[in-house]
C-alpha cells in the first residue's frame, strides 16, 4: 500500500478514516469504488460527496429540530501527476446550505502531495485547503467529515451542487463541475392546506364554481411528497350541510374534491380536517339565491276602452326549483297594459311571491306577457230632418254615435 498522510486520533486511525483510505487506495490501484465516480475528461477522477440528495427540510437551521447531515467523502484521483495544482482550493456549498463549522474536515492524501493542513475548519458556506507541493507521482486526495444542513424552509430554495474554485484541478470547471449534489425534501406531515380555494361565488343548487383541493404539508408549508397513509380528509362548514364528495382519501398527499355544493344560501368557510393533522380553513365564499321564473299565465286581448286594465288568466307555476325543495308561488297575478292605446301591448305581472321553508334560497322574477288592445268599432248615425240648400253655407249637423270613449 502507498504511503498515507492524514489525521490520527490518539495515535490510532479511526475506522471511518480507514474506510476512506481503503477506498482511495482502490482508486489509485485502478479498482474504482462504485460511488458516483465522475471521470472529468482527461483530468482527475472525482467520486462526489453523497448522502445529501434527500435531506429533510425539518433539519433546517430554521427548525426547532435542526440537525446536520454527514456527507460521504469527496475522492479526487489524479490520472497524471500534478493535476491537483499548488495553491488554495475552495469547495463551496450551493445557496440554501451551510456547513457545521464545529465539525472539522479531514484531508487524506497519497504520495507526493503536500498540504498546508490536513485538519480543515470550514466556514459557513465553504472550506479551503492549500496545496504546498503538487504530486510527483499520480496521487489522490480524500476530503471527509463534511456536515451540512439547509438554512431555508422552502425546499425549492435548497437544491444545488457543491463546486470548486481557486487553484486549478485538471478537468474541473470552477463553479460548474459537481463535487456533490444537495437537495432537500419535505419534512414530516404536520398540517393540511388548501392549494385550490373554493369558488368565491356560487348560485344555490349548483356545484361550487371552483372545486377545492387540499394537500398535506410539513411545518414550513412544503407540500408533502408521501401523503398521509390511511387517512381521509373531511370538508365541513358551520350552519349548513356539504353535499357531494365531502370525504376523500389523502394517502397520496392530495385530495381533489368534486361535485361539492352547499345546501343553503349564505357566506361560508370550509374546514378541512384529518385525524391528528392540523386542520386548514379555506377562504370565505358565497352561495347566492337562485332566480326562479313563472310560467302558465297569459294576458287576454280586448278592444280599446280607454284604460290600461288587463285580464290575466292561467295558473302560475315555478320554473327552476331544486328538486325536493319546499317552495311555491302564492298570490293573484295581475298587471296593467303598458298603454291604453290600441296596438300590440305588454302586461308586466305583479301580485305573486314565494312561500315555503326553502323560499329564502330563491328570488322570483315575474314575467312580462305579450298581448294587444284592438281598435273599438264605432257606428255614427246622422240625426233625422237635417238638410242643406245648394249654394248656402254649410249647416252644423248633429249625429248619434255608439260607444265613443270620452
Amino acid at each position: 500500500m502507498k504511503n498515507i498522510t492524514g489525521l490520527r486520533h490518539g495515535g490510532v486511525v479511526s475506522k471511518s478514516v480507514i474506510a476512506v483510505i481503503v477506498a482511495a487506495t482502490f482508486l489509485m490501484s485502478g479498482f474504482f469504488v462504485p460511488n458516483m465516480v465522475l471521470a472529468v475528461g482527461e483530468g482527475v477522477n472525482i467520486s462526489v460527496a453523497t448522502g445529501g440528495e434527500a435531506v429533510s427540510i425539518d433539519t433546517s437551521s430554521a427548525s426547532s429540530t435542526s440537525a446536520y447531515t454527514t456527507l460521504d467523502p469527496i475522492n479526487i484521483s489524479e490520472t497524471i501527476l500534478g493535476q491537483i495544482t499548488v495553491g488554495t482550493h475552495t469547495i463551496s456549498l450551493p445557496n440554501g446550505w451551510e456547513f457545521n463549522t464545529s465539525a472539522h474536515i479531514t484531508a487524506i492524501k497519497g504520495d507526493g502531495l503536500v498540504l498546508s493542513s490536513y485538519n480543515i475548519t470550514p466556514d459557513t458556506t465553504s472550506f479551503s485547503f492549500t496545496v504546498n507541493t503538487s504530486s510527483t507521482v499520480s496521487t489522490f486526495l480524500v476530503l471527509s467529515g463534511m456536515e451540512v444542513r439547509p438554512t431555508v424552509t422552502n425546499i425549492a430554495d435548497a437544491n444545488g451542487e457543491m463546486t470548486h474554485s481557486g487553484a486549478a484541478i485538471a478537468g474541473v470547471t470552477d463553479g460548474s463541475t459537481s463535487f456533490g449534489t444537495l437537495t432537500s425534501v419535505p419534512g414530516t406531515i404536520t398540517k393540511l392546506a388548501f392549494t385550490t380555494q373554493p369558488g368565491a361565488t356560487t348560485v344555490y343548487g349548483s356545484d361550487l364554481s371552483t372545486q377545492p383541493v387540499v394537500v398535506t404539508q410539513d411545518q414550513f408549508s412544503n407540500d408533502s411528497s408521501t401523503g398521509a397513509t390511511g387517512k381521509t380528509v373531511t370538508l365541513s362548514v358551520d350552519s349548513a350541510t356539504v353535499t357531494g364528495t365531502a370525504l376523500l382519501d389523502i394517502s397520496s398527499g392530495t385530495a381533489t374534491f368534486t361535485d361539492v355544493s352547499i345546501d343553503t344560501v349564505g357566506t361560508y368557510q370550509f374546514t378541512a380536517s384529518a385525524d391528528s393533522i392540523t386542520r386548514a380553513d379555506s377562504n370565505s365564499f358565497d352561495v347566492t339565491q337562485k332566480g326562479l321564473t313563472v310560467s302558465g299565465l297569459s294576458a287576454t286581448s280586448r278592444p280599446y276602452d280607454g284604460t290600461t286594465t288587463a285580464e290575466v288568466t292561467g295558473t302560475p307555476s315555478l320554473v327552476g326549483t331544486v328538486g325536493g325543495d319546499d317552495v311555491s308561488v302564492v298570490g293573484t297575478a295581475n298587471g296593467p297594459f303598458d298603454s291604453a292605446d290600441a296596438g300590440g301591448r305588454t302586461v308586466e305581472i305583479s301580485g305573486l311571491s314565494l312561500a315555503g321553508a326553502d323560499s329564502g334560497n330563491y328570488t322570483l322574477t315575474l314575467p312580462t306577457l305579450d298581448s294587444s288592445i284592438t281598435a273599438k268599432e264605432v257606428t255614427v248615425t246622422p240625426d233625422s230632418g237635417q238638410n242643406k240648400v245648394y249654394g248656402e253655407a254649410d249647416s252644423v249637423f248633429t249625429d248619434t254615435n255608439t260607444a265613443l270613449i270620452g
